[in-house]
């Protein structure tokens, strides 16, 4: 998987486990900054019955931190303009 996505996953590191449920994985995103950039260090941690690890699965997303992440970056540049 990292050579397919090495343009968009920086660095994979299997922290606990096997690759099967319960496995604690850290990926680390390059980056893409210039001059006007933020970088925002973020993680999500999950924990639940290994019964609802399929389902959990299906619905663990990074979408409601994307969110965050623009919106703070627009009020940094905005407030950045307004100095």
């Amino acid at each position: 998987m990292f050579r397919l996505l090495s343009d968009v996953i920086g660095r994979v590191q299997v922290l606990e486990g096997n690759g099967g449920v319960g496995t604690l994985v850290k990926i680390t995103f390059p980056p893409e900054k210039d001059s006007e950039s933020s970088i925002i260090r973020s993680s999500i941690e999950y924990e639940g019955d290994d019964k609802l690890a399929e389902v959990a699965s299906s619905h663990v997303s990074i979408k409601p931190l994307e969110i965050i992440a623009e919106t703070i970056g627009k009020h940094l540049s905005e407030k950045k303009t307004t100095k």
